[in-house]
């Protein structure tokens, strides 16, 4: 293989694994995921799964260190989800009107 396309191999795996730590920064330092879609996230995190043993198959190295890598970030960001989104937010209270009025919640 040409090494302009083992470079662009490398910048593309490296920009698409690095990409989730800031996320994962986030919600560990928030502790918060309800802009993350659950589903999406059990998608990617699936999908990331079958690249990295795509490249297992394939004997293909660089595909398996990318996609593991990410693999671990998407796995860590989807069990962070679970975790955040079945406890009860303590931070959160209702202020209530007259029956059929607006209910406002207030996160602190």
């Amino acid at each position: 293989m040409k090494p302009w396309v083992e470079v662009l191999g490398s910048l593309a795996a490296f920009n698409t694994t690095v990409c989730w730590v800031p996320q994962a920064l986030k919600i560990l330092r928030e502790k918060r995921t309800e802009g993350i879609s659950l589903i999406t996230q059990s998608s990617f995190t699936l999908g990331v799964a079958l690249w990295a043993a795509y490249g297992m198959i394939l004997h293909d190295w660089p595909i398996v260190a990318a996609n593991v890598t990410t693999l671990f970030l998407s796995a860590a960001i989807l069990m962070l989800k679970i975790r955040y989104s079945r406890r009860p937010s303590s931070q959160s209270s209702k202020i209530e009107g007259t029956p059929g009025s607006w209910v406002v919640e207030v996160n602190e």
